[in-house]
């Protein structure tokens, strides 16, 4: 939170340069990233500890995973000029997992590697295959880790006294988010170092499937459709957190869309009276009339039957996401949104309303 509020400062006051705002600017989005990734962690490791996690299995080609995962790090591996020596496999290898899960598995070790080594540091990925088994292995010449620590690392909130940790924002769930999700592929991960300053390795390791897809894996990203410019798009939002709805509204204005912000459902109801929506999001959590029941309700009338509605909610398991669908929702987004995820929705919605038109 420290360089978000100082970072407000600077973009408050005339003070400082321009350079030095927008480099205030990118620090606010690497801080947010940041948060987001720890509130995502939190909230795994409790979906876990409870038995509400689910895992959806299938043949993943694992060269595949790492570069997506490796892609994820890359800022933070650019921002503090760490070589990174990825070894090059040729042949596909597969393992019967969930993409996204096996993703989150890397990204965070690869994300401890560069965040708790030093500036300049080196990186190491290799991929080893023995036994029916593949072996990934991420050596950094960081920080280390004391060796009577070891044992303890995959603890919840395990952290090193004086420690780098506490200067990067780690809450020491990672790992464990890392042991958790690696055992529920039927894998396992162990941890070595020499000790402080002498670097760490962590090596997870999972059984190669025999099942092999016919088709390579597939990010489960929405295909992107090309705007129509032209298409002038109306938007509703009905979000209560209305800090996030009003941020939300300048910055679909600022792509040519007309935006209508309301606070509640009743709110939300009275506006389409006089106002058309060919978007319309509505955040699921709202006192009174949740987001599920609106959309029930706004489905019902004529004037929004080509309406595209966009559920906004901070939980993404299959149950929440089918509760959407039979709610009359066409897409269900994790808050905080992505603009990546969000700008080929927008670009649907344009294009259909240029079908329309035409």
């Amino acid at each position: 939170m420290a360089p978000i509020r100082n970072a407000l400062e600077i973009l408050q006051s005339d003070d400082y340069s321009q350079s030095q705002k927008s480099e205030a600017f990118g620090r606010v989005g690497r801080q947010v990233s940041q948060m987001t990734r720890l509130v995502d962690d939190l909230m795994d490791v409790s979906r876990i500890t409870q038995g509400k996690i689910r895992i959806h299995r299938k043949p993943v080609n694992l060269c595949e995973i790492l570069g997506t995962a490796i892609e994820t790090i890359q800022p933070l591996i650019d921002e503090k000029q760490h070589t990174l020596l990825l070894e090059k496999v040729t042949i596909p290898i597969w393992v019967d997992g969930d993409l996204i899960r096996l993703s989150q598995i890397f990204s965070n070790i690869i994300n401890n590697a560069a965040k708790y080594t030093p500036s300049g540091g080196i990186i190491e990925v290799l991929i080893t295959t023995v036994g029916g088994k593949v072996t990934i292995t991420v050596k950094d010449n960081g920080e280390g880790i004391p060796t009577d620590k070891l044992e303890t690392v995959f603890d919840m909130y395990s952290q090193v006294e004086g420690g780098v940790e506490c200067s990067q924002g780690g809450l020491g769930i990672g790992l464990t988010l890392v042991k958790r999700l690696t055992e529920m592929h039927d894998g396992s991960v162990n941890v070595y170092s020499d000790g402080v300053g002498k670097g760490t390795k962590l090596e997870v390791t999972f059984p190669i499937s025999n099942n092999v897809s016919s088709s390579p894996s597939k990010s489960q990203k929405v295909e992107y459709i090309p705007e129509a410019p032209s298409e002038k798009l109306n938007v509703l939002i009905a979000d209560d957190n209305q800090d996030a709805a009003i941020t939300m509204g300048w910055i679909l204005e600022a792509k040519g869309c007309q935006v209508q912000v309301v606070e509640d459902g009743p709110s939300a109801l009275k506006a389409v009276e006089s106002f058309t929506p060919d978007l319309v999001m509505l955040d699921i959590g709202m006192p009174g009339m949740n987001g599920y029941d609106l959309c029930a309700a706004l489905r019902k009338k004529r004037a929004l039957a080509p309406a595209i509605f966009v559920a906004q909610t901070g939980w993404g398991q299959p149950s929440h996401i089918q509760r959407s669908k039979e709610a009359g929702f066409d897409h269900h987004l994790v808050k905080p949104l992505d603009l990546s995820d969000l700008e080929p929705i927008v670009a649907e919605a344009r294009q259909a309303k240029a079908i329309r038109r035409n």
